[in-house]
């Protein structure tokens, strides 16, 4: 059973500055722990079947939303008792990114695989407008009416939808040698996201192998499998 982040923080306020730090890696580490086990889950037979028969509740990406609750509120917690807390280079690389969102002019996202079509998905940003373009070999169209949680698809909405996959956090490289396994074929993909203002661009790529919440991504380009 989940408790509210208030019930953490008001527990932890009588706790010293050790005790809060160690409360801090716990909740990190077991964001790391579920972010694993959502990306193996595909390629291990028990996983694979909580996943297709939604018998895990609450979900995992849940468990994820609700520990990074927790971990605000033990950071809250610490500030208050007069503790600082220390960033790592992952945290501050994922900061920079969430600061950087309101700059993004580009997305290009290139997903396919042997024997199937590479597709290439270009989301382009100018002024108050977004406009995102599909095209193969086969053909080249602008996706209109496309929807993010039932609501049409406009600018602000899609840098929102950025900003809550958290995506400075994602590895720059995916690959299954991570779990001990390897597939030459199968689906690749590549996103490069370019920004104004001479910001250096981010690059995230994956061979068989994705973020925890790619399908999240992938939804916002109308890729619903």
């Amino acid at each position: 059973m989940m408790v509210s982040p208030n019930i953490i923080y008001e527990e932890l306020l009588n706790k010293s500055e050790k005790e809060i730090i160690t409360k801090i890696r716990s909740f990190k580490n077991t964001i790391g722990h579920l972010k694993n086990t959502i990306e193996r889950q595909n390629y291990i037979k028990e996983f694979y079947t909580l996943k297709t028969t939604n018998i895990m509740y609450p979900s995992y990406e849940t468990q994820i939303g609700v520990n990074r609750l927790y971990l605000e509120e033990a950071k809250r917690a610490l500030r208050d008792i007069g503790g600082e807390y220390v960033p790592s280079k992952a945290e501050l690389r994922s900061i920079d990114f969430n600061n950087n969102i309101n700059n993004i002019k580009k997305i290009t996202f290139t997903i396919g695989g042997y024997p199937g079509i590479f597709n290439n998905y270009i989301a382009v940003i100018f002024k108050n407008k977004l406009t995102i373009i599909k095209s193969n070999y086969e053909e080249k169209i602008e996706l209109k009416g496309l929807k993010y949680e039932e609501e049409a698809l406009t600018k602000d909405l899609f840098l929102e939808a950025i900003r809550n996959l958290y995506m400075g956090e994602w590895r720059r490289t995916y690959s299954l040698k991570r779990f001990g396994d390897q597939i030459m074929d199968g689906t690749q993909w590549e996103l490069e996201i370019e920004y104004a203002d001479n910001l250096k661009k981010v690059s995230f790529d994956g061979s068989n192998s994705y973020p925890y919440n790619f399908n999240n991504f992938s939804t916002l380009f109308g890729i619903t499998e």
